[in-house]
């Protein structure tokens, strides 16, 4: 499988940090928690936290790193693996370091703890499956290399989180950490390697890292596509905006502790979910008192977008005709009606408007009960999720990988039903 090296450095920037978003509201918290409850709440609200989602990645995901390496370097018959390059050390960004604190002894002391972080076991994972029995040097070289990053990363979001440097600052400090990310990645393995790595050539990997500060959005919680940053800063008064930025970054970091606190037991999942819920409904409250309702459409784009954290998607005209056509639809922006036509035959087509028209009456009678009281809005949410989980679950069923992917647009959110490619075999609900 290729993986891109923005796909790769996305999930180190957003995942192992708390930072910013520019198409949902809560993609912003490092832990499993988070990235289950909040980045992916619109197709999948089953909001399950960390030790759910721990209990359902150890049915799917490989062994923990320990014995992985063991299993590697305890291989008898197995061909001999490829040694990479000598890996050089590079030093880290010590502008960085300073500006945050953090002296050499205290990456030894505390990368160690991000061994077992989510994003390093899959990042890992990767790693063994491009590189067969790395060599003991390669490999630790690699580890420290990711755990590092890691616990730097973590530093610098809590400084911007906590007002402790700039936007400006934070930019600066992630393009410098990515360079080194980059050079360190360059000094382990050759380019060939490299590009079996990332799936790109060194030259792009150093596009793309120089390109990453200029990327960041000056305010991450503006959900409106259809409007420039500057635009907005010319039509909503300066102060609100940040206020509002501040409000913003408080509720990331609250959840980020609340995220450790899960983790380490100290409170449980149902407190969890109460904490968030009222992190994020100080936040729109804050919005609400301080904006008009105009300056809510131009920084969310409507009112439910604000409340629901999520910005709409924007479809080509066609797609939002495409149920009209072909009773169900396209969610995939770059799909045409013909690529549709053309992929899939009438059966196919009709048992998905199937699924669509029966989603689609269960829809309706939530927004029916909601009216008479009978459920909350909350719920009436949960509820519409679900059955949003359900219907992919049950196109993915009939559907190939690139059947489901010309639909839907996405992988990611893949769920546990077998595919139509391997009728004997379940994707596993890899989160």
């Amino acid at each position: 499988m290729k993986i891109k090296i923005i796909t790769i450095l996305s999930v180190v920037i957003v995942s192992a940090g708390a930072v910013f978003i520019a198409s949902y509201f809560y993609r912003v918290h490092q832990s499993t928690i988070a990235r289950q409850e909040f980045v992916k709440n619109k197709e999948n609200s089953q909001r399950k936290l960390a030790k759910e989602i721990k209990e359902e990645r150890q049915k799917t995901m490989p062994p923990p790193l320990s014995s992985k390496m063991s299993s590697l370097k305890n291989t008898k018959q197995s061909p001999p693996g490829r040694v990479l390059s000598n890996p050089q050390k590079t030093p880290c960004p010590e502008s960085l370091l300073k500006k945050l604190g953090i002296a050499g002894e205290d990456i030894i002391k505390n990368r160690g703890k991000y061994r077992n972080h989510d994003v390093h076991i899959e990042w890992m994972d990767h790693v063994y499956s491009v590189f067969n029995n790395l060599d003991p040097l390669t490999e630790e070289a690699i580890i420290h290399n990711h755990t590092t990053l890691l616990y730097i990363k973590d530093n610098l979001d809590k400084a911007y989180l906590n007002g402790e440097i700039s936007q400006e600052e934070f930019n600066n400090g992630l393009t410098e950490l990515m360079k080194w990310f980059q050079a360190t990645n360059e000094s382990i393995l050759n380019e060939e390697e490299y590009k079996q790595l990332f799936g790109i050539s060194v030259e792009d990997g150093e596009k793309y890292v120089d390109q990453i500060g200029a990327d960041i959005p000056e305010y991450g919680f503006i959900l409106n596509s259809d409007i420039a940053v500057e635009e907005v800063k010319n039509l909503v008064q300066g102060y609100k905006l940040e206020e509002i930025n501040t409000s913003f970054k408080k509720m990331v970091l609250e959840r980020e502790k609340i995220g450790n606190k899960v983790n380490a037991d100290e409170i449980t999942l149902e407190e969890a979910r109460q904490a968030f819920k009222d992190s994020q409904q100080s936040f729109v409250n804050k919005c609400k008192d301080l904006l008009t309702e105009q300056e809510v459409e131009i920084i969310f784009g409507s009112m439910a977008n604000l409340e629901m954290g999520v910005q709409e998607e924007k479809q080509p005209d066609w797609a939002k005709h495409a149920e009209e056509e072909l009773g169900f639809p396209v969610e995939n922006s770059k799909t045409t009606l013909e690529m549709v036509q053309k992929k899939l035959d009438k059966q196919t087509m009709d048992d998905l408007s199937f699924f669509h028209q029966n989603r689609k009456k269960e829809i309706e009678g939530i927004g029916i009960r909601l009216d008479k009281g009978e459920i909350t809005l909350e719920n009436a949410k949960n509820i519409a999720n679900d059955l949003q989980a359900v219907y992919r679950d049950n196109c993915r069923s009939i559907l190939s990988d690139e059947e489901f992917t010309l639909i839907f647009g996405s992988r990611d959110n893949q769920t546990s039903a077998p595919s139509k490619t391997d009728p004997g075999q379940s994707d596993g609900g890899k989160i």
